[in-house]
């Protein structure tokens, strides 16, 4: 598999090599290939990984994903406290959702964009929500936040997508000036709920841990955009450790700033 997506399709080759070479600009063109050919191997494990996810058993996908940090976790759980959790595209994302899922312990609504195509927009709906988590289309965010619910909620979302400019907290990430989304650091300060930084620690093919980092415990304390920018400066060390398991075919730059 990799070598027909790497060498003979070249997948968004072009947008790969652009994204490597701007975010570091301290490295020279061989470490450059040596990420990009590290990453594409990482890519088609995803592919793999995840259709093997498809027939996994929560106890299957919790023995190749456990979360480290689980006390965490059990503590916002123990409060009854809904929280937020936020991810990047970091080793398998995917399986971030599913593993906290087979926890049973807080309810878990994800944010998604939903997908133009509407058959693969419901298989990924169905691939997502099979140990029990809710799949929450972004724009409904306002309303769902709002709702009672017997059992304490996470809201989860993939903090890294590229936004609407003008609705972006802007900052300098990965050498270069990136949008984020900001409506949960707006969500977070005046519900003043807490926000954790989940992420997958790649141990090898098919083998993966869930790291757990609290980042705002008491978020109404906390200045406009600090979580953003709290969550941001943490990606992106994260990528750095591990370059090569961000997903960097994504067009995370396809914005710029508006004045």
């Amino acid at each position: 598999m990799y070598l027909v997506i790497y060498y003979l399709i070249g997948y968004r080759k072009k947008v790969v090599r652009a994204n490597l070479a701007n975010s570091f600009p301290q490295k020279d063109k061989q470490q450059l290939r040596t990420i990009e050919s590290k990453y594409y191997l990482h890519l088609c494990d995803l592919i793999v990984e995840n259709i093997w996810t498809l027939r996994a058993s929560e106890k299957k996908l919790q023995k190749h994903c456990p979360i480290i940090d689980l006390h965490v976790f059990e503590k916002l759980y123990a409060d009854k406290k809904d929280f937020i959790c936020l991810l990047g595209h970091v080793g398998n994302w995917e399986w971030c959702n599913l593993s906290y899922s087979s926890y049973h312990l807080n309810h878990l609504w994800a944010l998604y964009r939903p997908l133009k195509d509407k058959p693969f927009d419901d298989l990924f709906l169905k691939f997502r929500s099979r140990f029990g988590a809710r799949l929450v289309p972004m724009q409904q965010l306002p309303r769902v936040i709002n709702e009672e619910h017997e059992k304490p909620v996470v809201y989860a979302f993939i903090a890294d997508q590229s936004p609407v400019p003008e609705y972006a907290y802007w900052t300098n990430f990965l050498h270069q000036e990136t949008g984020f989304f900001n409506g949960y650091d707006k969500v977070a300060r005046k519900k003043n709920l807490p926000v954790v930084l989940a992420y997958l620690q790649k141990v090898k093919r098919g083998k993966y841990q869930m790291k757990v980092e609290l980042l705002a415990e008491n978020s109404a304390d906390l200045k406009e955009d600090e979580i953003t920018g709290r969550f941001a400066k943490r990606l992106e060390a994260i990528i750095e450790e591990n370059p090569a398991h961000w997903l960097w075919s994504h067009k995370r730059w396809k914005h710029k700033r508006t004045q």
